[in-house]
C-alpha cells in the first residue's frame, strides 16, 4: 500500500473515532448536568409550580387515608408549605446523588418528625409540647416518623442507578485521556499542528451533527418508552392530574433534548468555522 493512501486511512480512522468520543463526552456531560442533578428538576419543578401540586395532593392524601386527619387539616396546611416541601424534597435529592456518585452507603430518608415539628409550631391553643404530640399523634395515627427511600422503591434499582454513574464517571475520564491521545497521535501522523487542529475541527463538526441525530432519535423513542410510561399512570393513579402529570415528564424530557441540541449546534458551527479558517495544505494530508 503507498505510503499516502496508508496515511490518510489511518487519519481517517482516528477522525471517526475522535467524532466518536467527541459524542459521547458530550451526552456524559449533558447526563450529569440533568437526569443526575438535583437543581434541574428544582428548576422544572418551580417552573410548573410542582411543589404547589405536591403540596396538595400530600393534603388530600393525609385528610383521605387517615382516619382522623380531616380534623388536623387547618394546621397541616400551615406546616405543610411550598417552601418547606421544596427544602426537604432538594436534600433529599441532594442525598441521593451522594449516594448515587458512591460518597456514601447511607440512603436518604422523607423526614415526617420535621413535618410535625412544623405543624406543632402553630397549634398554640393547645397548650405544651407533650399535649400537642398527643393531639398530633391521634390525628397522623399510623404515619411513621421517617419514610426510607428503599420502602417506596427498588434498593435493586438504585444500585443499578448508581452502577451506571459510575460507568459514566470513568467513561469521561477516558474519553478525556482519548482526546489528548488523539491529538498527539493526529500530530505524529500529520506532522502538523494547523493540520492537526483542522482534523480536530473536522470531528468537532461531524459530532456536532452526529449528536444533533441521536437527540432526534432519543425524542422520537421516548414515545415508546415503557417505563416512563409506567411511572406518568403510576402518579395519575396515585392521584396526580394527567395533564400536569404529562406537562412535567414533557418538560422534563424537552428540556434535556433542546440543551443536547444546542451544544450539538454549537460544537457543529465551531467545527465549520475552524474549517474554514484554517487553510487546508493538500501536500500534508
Amino acid at each position: 500500500m503507498h505510503k499516502s493512501t496508508f496515511k490518510t486511512i489511518l487519519i481517517a480512522l482516528l477522525l471517526v473515532v475522535m467524532t466518536a468520543n467527541l459524542t459521547v463526552m458530550q451526552f456524559n456531560l449533558a447526563m450529569n448536568n440533568t437526569i443526575f442533578n438535583p437543581s434541574f428538576y428544582d428548576e422544572i419543578f418551580l417552573d410548573l409550580r410542582f411543589y404547589e401540586q405536591l403540596r396538595q395532593w400530600m393534603l388530600l392524601r393525609l385528610t383521605t387515608e387517615l382516619p382522623h386527619g380531616r380534623e388536623g387539616l387547618a394546621y397541616f396546611q400551615k406546616g405543610l408549605t411550598d417552601v418547606w416541601l421544596r427544602q426537604e424534597l432538594i436534600l433529599i435529592m441532594e442525598r441521593l446523588s451522594v449516594f448515587l456518585n458512591d460518597k456514601t452507603e447511607e440512603l436518604p430518608t422523607l423526614r415526617i418528625y420535621k413535618f410535625k415539628e412544623a405543624v406543632m409550631e402553630h397549634m398554640y391553643e393547645y397548650g405544651n409540647n407533650q399535649n400537642k404530640e398527643e393531639i398530633l399523634d391521634f390525628w397522623l395515627g399510623p404515619l411513621p416518623h421517617v419514610v426510607r427511600i428503599q420502602d417506596v422503591t427498588s434498593i435493586g434499582f438504585l444500585h443499578n442507578v448508581k452502577y451506571i454513574m459510575a460507568l459514566l464517571t470513568n467513561a469521561m475520564n477516558i474519553s478525556l485521556i482519548l482526546v489528548f491521545a488523539f491529538f498527539v497521535l493526529l500530530y505524529a501522523v500529520t506532522g502538523r499542528i494547523r493540520d492537526t487542529l483542522l482534523c480536530f475541527s473536522a470531528s468537532l463538526f461531524a459530532s456536532g451533527l452526529l449528536s444533533l441525530g441521536i437527540a432526534f432519535l432519543m425524542g422520537w423513542l421516548i414515545n415508546y418508552e415503557t417505563s416512563l410510561q409506567f411511572i406518568q399512570t403510576s402518579m395519575i393513579a396515585q392521584g396526580f392530574h394527567r395533564d400536569n402529570v404529562n406537562a412535567l415528564f414533557d418538560s422534563i424530557i424537552y428540556t434535556i433534548i433542546s440543551r443536547i441540541n444546542m451544544v450539538s449546534l454549537l460544537k457543529t458551527l465551531i467545527g465549520f468555522l475552524s474549517i474554514c479558517i484554517i487553510p487546508l495544505d493538500m501536500d500534508n494530508i
